[in-house]
Formats: C-alpha cells, sequence, structure tokens
C-alpha cells in the first residue's frame, strides 16, 4: 500500500455482534430461578397481547421448551412445561 494515505486497510473478518438480552429474557431466567411451577407476568404499562408476543416470541427463538406462556381471562402467565 503506498505510503501517501493517511489511513491503512487491515484485512480481518468482522466480530459476531453481541446480541442485546430482552426485558422478557430476563423475566423467563427469573421465573426459572424463582422455582415456582407457574407465576402471572404483569408490566405496568404493557397489554396482556404485548406481554404474551414477547414472552412467546423469546421462548421460541430461544428453542425454550421447558417454559410455556399461557393466556388466561386477561393475564399472562409462565408455566414450566410437563
Amino acid at each position: 500500500m503506498p505510503k501517501d494515505k493517511p489511513y491503512h486497510l487491515i484485512p480481518t473478518p468482522v466480530p459476531k455482534a453481541k446480541k442485546p438480552r430482552g426485558v422478557y429474557a430476563l423475566v423467563i431466567e427469573d421465573f426459572l430461578q424463582s422455582g415456582e411451577e407457574s407465576v402471572e407476568v404483569v408490566f405496568d404499562g404493557k397489554s396482556q397481547n404485548t406481554i404474551y408476543q414477547g414472552l412467546y416470541h423469546t421462548l421460541i427463538k430461544s428453542g425454550r421448551t421447558d417454559v410455556v406462556t399461557r393466556r388466561r381471562e386477561g393475564r399472562v402467565y409462565l408455566q414450566k412445561a410437563d
């Protein structure tokens, strides 16, 4: 490379991006550490549908099969899978 340029280009692979841990992943982790069989999940300012979808998609993307999310009577629950 010519010396007249004020920069250098160095061939190197781009490091993989670290995925930020979302709040729903933390909720699931806290549930598992609690030792409870099931819990109701309540967020101030979030609808029941938003909470359910967030938990559901987090479980699907993580490949977890030991926890399920349920909607009953306008409430959202996490439950250990049978």
